[in-house]
């Protein structure tokens, strides 16, 4: 079913709430019409915000946390290659250089097709466009392993995402 953008308590669930304490009124956004047990109503942060995004980035340098993984879930219609914003991308980036933190992609493929072809076409597409045009390898901040750059690709196994994917 087609759920749209807002969040809907007739399709989700939540496992964890974020601890909001140190978010100010402004780096808050309505949660659609959620509300908590207590009848108040739901906010939430965004990492569309690079308050938000700095706000964690200088949380791992205080605690000793030297990167993070920016998710990216990605399909044939949403990713760099094809013309998908990329301000969650430039948070990270931004943030990382000012707290001294590293960061790495990670790629969600979860929604990609399941078919062999089109999952491996769109995740090269987007891994080179993300390369090429957005340069994150040349990003200072952006973590290698022996010289070459460092990918996490999470979703094999969900949704029929196969071993032979995992193996191309």
């Amino acid at each position: 079913t087609d759920r749209g953008d807002m969040p809907s308590d007739k399709w989700m669930t939540v496992d964890a709430w974020p601890y909001l304490d140190e978010y100010s009124t402004d780096d808050l956004y309505p949660a659609a019409d959620l509300l908590h047990q207590d009848g108040r109503p739901a906010y939430l942060f965004s990492s569309r915000d690079p308050a938000t995004v700095q706000r964690h980035f200088r949380w791992m340098r205080t605690h000793g946390i030297d990167g993070a993984y920016l998710q990216f879930f990605i399909n044939a219609s949403r990713s760099g290659a094809n013309g998908a914003k990329m301000f969650v991308l430039n948070n990270v980036m931004e943030a990382a250089a000012k707290e001294g933190r590293i960061w790495a992609l990670e790629y969600d493929i979860s929604g990609l097709s399941t078919d062999y072809n089109t999952a491996l076409n769109t995740m090269t597409n987007d891994w080179n466009w993300m390369v090429n045009e957005a340069r994150i390898t040349e990003d200072p901040r952006y973590a290698h392993e022996e010289g070459k750059p460092v990918v996490f690709i999470w979703g094999f196994g969900v949704r029929d995402h196969s071993v032979a994917l995992a193996n191309a």
